[in-house]
């Protein structure tokens, strides 16, 4: 047996012993109740995380775009466009930005990084939002349960992207989202762990292209497949014909702030 499963508190078993940043032997443990596989207790984080951004990650920013894209179609189709939204685990700012370019109003949160390029747009933790994403952030949750709980603090809907763990566990030469080389990804969800995510906190699970999402009430499955299949020229123009963009507002907002400051000091 292995130690308690960090999502859902059932027991776990070992299922391998992989070599973790290439000097640790780390055990990797499934939960046959949630299906979710863990690592041990993560004691390595914080020299994993001491780096920062991973240096072999370099579709960062190809990964932003196609995302910022899917997250558009997912809102325009689903949500209120014109409501708030946040990133949350937001990195450098990245997302953030890129979605206020496409005219959605969009905040930034992260306690871990430090705000790069979407800087005056920080989340101010005031009230919850129409929607939260969450892009690369599941699988580096230390405690799932509590983690998740707190990104549903701040909104019902969450839209978030991690690699779905196969149904039969692959073994570490096999998987390169292990992330064996950094040691970041600590907690991996099959289908199974979705949805057993969604009914214990009431919600909804949907796959959508590269995304996941959970959300309160039922989604047009017709709809839904078509903005699988829609092409990204196509969410390009829907999003430009439906929300202008926020890039030169912001830039005349953040110019008007520095003006402000300087005249008070």
């Amino acid at each position: 047996m292995g130690s308690e499963c960090r999502l859902c508190g059932s027991g776990t078993r070992k299922v391998f012993t992989a070599l973790m940043m290439g000097k640790y032997e780390v055990d990797y443990e499934r939960c046959d109740n949630c299906g979710m596989l863990q690592t041990e207790p993560p004691y390595w984080l914080e020299e994993a995380f001491s780096q920062g951004a991973v240096a072999s990650d370099t579709y960062v920013m190809e990964r932003c775009m196609a995302q910022s894209r899917a997250v558009s179609a997912i809102i325009l189709a689903f949500l209120d466009r014109r409501a708030r939204f946040v990133d949350y685990g937001g990195g450098l700012g990245l997302l953030t930005r890129a979605m206020r370019d496409r005219g959605f109003d969009f905040y930034w949160m992260d306690p871990f990084a430090e705000n790069l390029v979407a800087r005056g747009f920080e989340h101010d933790g005031s009230g919850r939002v129409e929607a939260v994403t969450a892009m690369e952030i599941f699988e580096h949750f230390a405690e799932p349960r509590e983690d998740i709980g707190k990104v549903l603090e701040i909104a019902d809907s969450v839209i978030f992207s991690t690699e779905l763990l196969p149904e039969r566990v692959p073994r570490p030469e096999d998987w390169w989202y292990y992330g064996l080389e950094h040691g970041q990804h600590i907690c991996f969800y099959s289908r199974r762990t979705m949805e057993y995510i969604a009914r214990d906190r009431g919600l909804h699970y949907y796959g959508c292209r590269d995304l996941h999402l959970l959300v309160p009430r039922p989604l047009d499955r017709v709809k839904l497949e078509i903005i699988r299949a829609l092409p990204s020229s196509l969410v390009d123009i829907w999003n430009r014909l439906v929300l202008p963009s926020r890039t030169g507002p912001d830039m005349r907002e953040m110019v008007e702030r520095a003006r402000i400051e300087q005249t008070e000091k």
